[in-house]
This record gives structure tokens, sequence and C-alpha cells, in this order.
């Protein structure tokens, strides 16, 4: 039996089970805007975006939740859509993860585990100092 999350993963790579999925990052401007002959290779899945790099490329650095940056992203998911191709993002923060969903994105990683431990420690000494 495959896991749920899984279940999926042969239609979403066009019916090839056996295929690993190929992803390419795009940290750049430069791969940004060579994106329409990125997402129209045939032998990628899809492509994933770094936003601190891409935001800082683009320069915007710090930006990623601006309006200029967010529609980047838009423009990111949509041409990968167009092609067929899978999208996703590190997400750094709750608002960014909730966006790329609602602008189409197929996967998030939701930022680092450092992070994820940081936020725990300071909610735990906040709680604790009450």
């Amino acid at each position: 039996m495959i896991p749920r999350p899984f279940e999926n993963a042969p239609r979403l790579r066009g019916g090839r089970s056996n295929c690993p999925p190929r992803v390419v990052v795009l940290p750049r401007g430069r791969a940004y805007e060579n994106l329409e002959e990125i997402v129209s290779f045939e032998g990628i899945t899809g492509v994933f975006v770094g936003p601190s790099d891409l935001s800082a490329s683009l320069g915007m650095y710090g930006k990623i939740e601006s309006e200029e940056f967010i529609d980047t992203l838009a423009d990111i998911a949509r041409r990968a859509k167009t092609y067929r191709k899978l999208t996703g993002l590190m997400a750094h923060t709750l608002s960014i993860a909730r966006k790329a969903v609602e602008l189409g994105y197929n996967f998030i990683s939701l930022a680092h585990d450092t992070k994820f431990l940081m936020e725990g420690a300071k909610m735990f000494l906040s709680e604790f100092k009450k």
C-alpha cells in the first residue's frame, strides 16, 4: 500500500511511477529570467523556489512578503503550471506558506528545523516567565 501523501505521485509525474522526481532549484534571478526555458524542459518534474536567495538576486532581499515578490511567485507558479510542472517553495513564515498554497504551489518546505527549535524555545520561555 502506498502511503497517502504519495498516492498521487505517479499521476503528478505523468504516469512515470518508477522515475524519480527531478526538481530544479531557482535560487537566482538569472534562473527566473530563464524560467520559460527551464519549465519547458521535458526532463524535469518541477521547480523549487528559495525565496531568500531569489529575492536577493532580484534586488528585493528581505521583502519576500512584498506585493512585488508575491507577484514573482505567482508568475513562477503560473508558468510552471502551463508546462504541467510542479512548484515548491521554502516557506520561512506561516503567511508565506499560506500564500504559496493560495498561488497553487504543490509542495512547501516549512523553513528550517533550527527555526522551529528557536520558536519553540521562545514560546516555552514566554510561558515559563508568566
